[in-house]
């Protein structure tokens, strides 16, 4: 089934897909990628490195763009305020198969 960041969609799925605080969240992380001047990616990778519990997140490298995002994340630190911004919206989800 395709999918976008884990969600299935699609006849069958098991998650309707994201909600609206996700593109909330989504619109976050663009406008600290454009204050840093930096890509999206690194942005979310660094803040899912930074959460604990996170030592090494899945990624989908198809391109070696994805490849440098992720190994330029691990050098990127976000600050406490950036943190602040991005989880003031973030809302959990379940992971897809587990009760």
């Amino acid at each position: 089934m395709p999918g976008l960041g884990g969600y299935a969609f699609g006849p069958g799925a098991e998650h309707d897909g994201p909600g609206p605080s996700d593109f909330d969240v989504a619109d976050r992380v663009m406008q600290i990628a454009t204050e840093r001047d930096g890509p999206p990616a690194q942005i979310a990778l660094a803040w899912l490195l930074q959460r604990p519990g996170v030592s090494a997140p899945i990624i989908g490298a198809t391109k070696s763009e994805h490849v440098h995002d992720a190994l330029a994340a691990e050098r990127l630190t976000l600050s406490d305020p950036e943190v602040s911004c991005l989880e003031e919206l973030y809302v959990p989800h379940s992971v897809l198969g587990h009760e």
